[in-house]
């Protein structure tokens, strides 16, 4: 079974009228929300560097010498509207995470929605922690069985997480 995180493709702006399709983690674990430093070079951000730790499951810690901290704003697909985020830069935010091709007959509680055609792996350049996370997010949740996905309505288009069996059960035609 492999588990769908809440990942969803949105625009980074800049106040200088640049911008860059990024993909974007939604994480209330994170206390913080963070933009890889790549991508805050690439559009421009400047922010005061200062060293900061992080701190992650298990104990681990990493010490980063020089983070930013930018401000940006983060639109859905068609570029409006814009909500705005402060994040602190890293080089590496996370491992690739898996888009996942979702199947519309498996799950038709999901058979509105627009989602991946294909299953891809990308990465993920904005992480948006629990500072921004609940700002980001809009009302409504579609449920489907016990052991099916879960669609998150936010600001920036739906996500889609919890369980997916590799193999759903396709229902007969």
């Amino acid at each position: 079974m492999v588990t769908c995180l809440q990942t969803v493709r949105a625009i980074a702006h800049d106040d200088e009228g640049r911008m860059m399709t990024v993909n974007c983690l939604f994480d209330s674990a994170a206390e913080r929300s963070f933009i890889r430093q790549d991508v805050a070079d690439g559009l421009g951000l400047k922010g005061e560097a200062f060293p900061i730790a992080v701190h992650g499951i298990g104990g681990t810690s990493h010490e980063i010498q020089k983070s930013r901290l930018v401000d940006f704003w983060l639109s859905p697909l068609a570029r409006e509207p814009r909500y705005s985020v402060k994040a602190l830069t890293m080089d590496t935010l996370c491992n690739d995470v898996v888009l996942t091709k979702i199947s519309k007959l498996a799950w038709p509680h999901l058979h509105t929605l627009e989602f991946p055609e294909e299953e891809e792996e990308v990465p993920v350049h904005v992480i948006i922690g629990v500072d921004r996370y609940f700002r980001l997010m809009g009302s409504t949740v579609i449920h489907g069985g016990e052991n099916d996905p879960v669609a998150v309505e936010t600001l920036l288009g739906w996500v889609i997480c919890g369980p997916l069996p590799s193999s759903p059960q396709q229902p007969a035609v």
